[in-house]
């Protein structure tokens, strides 16, 4: 079981490692990109290329793009996994498993793009229970008159 957790704790670093650099690639043909279409829309503008080859550049532009967003996410992907690996992920959260048993936060977690909310008692709400619905009222049928 030891090997297997040193194994799993590898192979996490090392998918770190490489799609940080394969963020880096991606950054760097973005910028590429970048360049060349912005040298092919200064040809166009001197009539010395051609409107097909402006769009190629800016669809390869988006591509790169494209391509670092998925790069990216599949680093920090590969990092949550790391964390998870070697049982670190509440704590580089913040997030007190204490606080869990209680049901109640005493310290905002450092979540990425979670912010406190405002208004909000400091007591520690009770779940609703919920209510139960009241039936419908069925509309008494006349009987048919003759």
């Amino acid at each position: 079981l030891e090997n297997q957790v040193r194994i799993e704790v590898r192979n996490a670093q090392f998918a770190v490692q490489q799609n940080r650099a394969s963020v880096e690639a991606a950054r760097a043909a973005v910028e590429l990109g970048r360049q060349s279409l912005d040298a092919e829309q200064k040809k166009y503008a001197l009539g010395a290329s051609t409107t097909t080859l402006v769009l190629q550049n800016q669809r390869d532009l988006a591509q790169a793009e494209s391509n670092l967003v998925s790069a990216m996410s599949a680093y920090e992907k590969s990092r949550v996994e790391l964390d998870r690996a070697i049982g670190f992920t509440l704590d580089r959260l913040g997030i007190l498993v204490a606080d869990a048993e209680r049901g109640q936060v005493t310290k905002m977690p450092a979540v990425p793009y979670v912010t406190e909310r405002q208004g909000l008692t400091p007591e520690v709400t009770q779940p609703q229970q919920p209510q139960p619905q009241a039936q419908p009222q069925q509309p008494q049928q006349q009987p048919p008159q003759q």
